[in-house]
Formats: structure tokens, C-alpha cells, sequence
């Protein structure tokens, strides 16, 4: 029988096998191997993340001001002004980015807080009321990509480390290896950068 770590190397290289479906499988692994650190990534790409997402969630948007006559338009003036608006850190479940990008196609906006949109309209002297990142769905299907290929590079990493399993089961000596750091947290993704800033969405 295929042990889950062969399960999970193939779901990772299979773009027919959702990253959510993916990742609930890691979340059985790791549980079972007892990686704690792995299954509360896997809690956060499931669930959103409340903070400090992972660098790989970071994209750049193109601010833009609704206009009730002329619809979205680009926002122009002071780059480092704009430069700062733009950073987004993506925040939503696997799930819901998922469904971002699939059809139908369309604009994606990520609306910025009350807070932002008040400190532009008294740096501007000008009334905007909405406010929106827009961002091109390549960037989430990237955030997506880099989800699944961590994935794979951990399935990887835990067979040539002897971790294999037998079907949704590993044995007690498996688990011991497991607790190698080697294969942790580290392993699956990497944080890098200033977690604890820039705007969430």
C-alpha cells in the first residue's frame, strides 16, 4: 500500500488536486508525525491567517480612487506615498483564494481600510470614498503555486529523511525521526522580511 507520503508528492504535482484538498492531507501527516509547527501553518492556510502571514503572501497592487462618473481610476502622486499603499498582505483561506481565480474573469480589488482612506484624503484635499487595491489574479495563483510546491519539497524531504508511512500510518520509529527540526516548519516555508507590517486586507 502507498504510504500518504507518496500520496502527497503526487496531489503536490497533480494541478487537478485543489491546494485546500492538499493541504488537509499535510494536516494528517503532520498531525500524526506530531510536526506541531507544520500543523498550524496548515491551520492558518485553511482557516486565514489573524497575523504575520508568511512573506510569499505579500503582493502589489495599483491603487486606484472610484470616480461616480468615471468608475476606477489610478491614483497618482507621491511614490513613496503610493509605494506604501500598495503593499497588501493577503490574508483569506487557500479556499478563498481558490476561488479568486478561477472563471469568471474579472478585476480583483482589495479595498483599503477606512483608516488609509482617511489619512490620503487629508494628505490630498481630495474626497475619496473608495479606495481599492486592484491586483492581477497571477499574483494569488502564485501565492497558490508556492503553497503547493512548499508542500512538495516537505513530502520530499520527510522521504529522504526514511519517512514514508503505510497508508495513513507511520510507525513509532518514523515518528522519532519526525522530530528532527530539519523537517519542520523550515522546511515547508520561509519567513522572511517584516512579518508585522505593511496593510492586511
Amino acid at each position: 500500500m502507498a504510504g500518504l507520503i507518496d500520496e502527497l508528492q503526487r496531489d503536490a504535482a497533480d494541478p487537478s488536486v485543489s491546494v485546500a484538498v492538499l493541504l488537509r492531507k499535510v494536516k494528517i501527516a503532520s498531525s500524526k508525525l506530531g510536526i506541531d509547527d507544520v500543523t498550524d501553518w496548515v491551520e492558518s492556510e485553511l482557516n486565514r491567517y489573524s497575523s504575520d502571514p508568511p512573506e510569499y503572501r505579500r503582493i502589489r497592487g495599483m491603487p486606484h480612487a472610484h470616480n461616480p462618473y468615471r468608475g476606477w481610476i489610478p491614483i497618482q502622486g507621491n511614490g513613496d506615498v503610493l509605494d506604501a499603499i500598495s503593499k497588501i498582505w493577503v490574508m483569506e483561506s487557500v479556499s478563498s483564494l481558490e476561488t479568486l481565480v478561477a472563471p469568471p474573469k474579472g478585476a480583483i480589488h482589495y479595498p483599503m481600510d477606512n483608516e488609509t482612506i482617511a489619512q490620503l484624503v487629508k494628505m490630498t484635499n481630495v474626497p475619496f470614498y473608495q479606495i481599492s487595491n486592484i491586483v492581477q489574479r497571477s499574483q494569488i495563483a502564485a501565492i497558490l503555486d508556492t503553497i503547493r510546491n512548499n508542500v512538495l519539497d516537505w513530502a520530499l524531504k520527510l522521504e529522504r529523511s526514511g519517512i514514508t508511512g503505510e497508508g495513513f500510518s507511520f510507525t513509532a520509529q518514523e515518528k522519532i525521526m519526525a522530530k528532527d527540526p530539519a523537517i519542520h516548519i523550515g522546511a515547508i516555508h520561509n519567513f522572511t522580511g517584516n512579518l508585522g507590517s505593511g496593510n492586511k486586507s
